[in-house]
């Protein structure tokens, strides 16, 4: 990851208030999905991070990317946005991407 906004920080550090635990973390993956070919996927796990993750640490905050997800979304920016239907954990500025849907659910990769 390139880098996290003070947002999706704070988010992640109100979930773990909000389940009385300081072991959430949050695993992003990209699986094949959605009109554009590849999807990411967030995910609240509890414990440690999978032997062929990359963990990303700052200010008390894990971030687990696994090894084959990584070079889709190297580069990256991770936010949290709140807009009027829905809030959720984004990836933003991927310079890996070739484009994205409407709603920025999926993406293609650049050649």
């Amino acid at each position: 990851m390139n880098s996290l906004y003070v947002r999706f920080q704070k988010r992640l550090k109100e979930i773990k208030r909000e389940r009385n635990n300081p072991e959430v973390n949050l695993r992003v993956s990209v699986v094949p999905g959605g009109c554009y070919g590849f999807q990411t996927v967030f995910e609240l796990i509890e414990g440690k991070p999978f032997p062929t993750d990359l963990v990303f640490e700052k200010d008390g905050t894990n971030i687990f990317v696994d090894d084959i997800s990584y070079p889709y979304i190297k580069g990256s920016t991770l936010d949290f946005t709140t807009e009027l239907i829905k809030q959720a954990f984004v990836v933003t500025g991927n310079p890996n991407s070739g484009g994205s849907c409407g709603c920025h659910v999926s993406f293609s990769v650049k050649d």
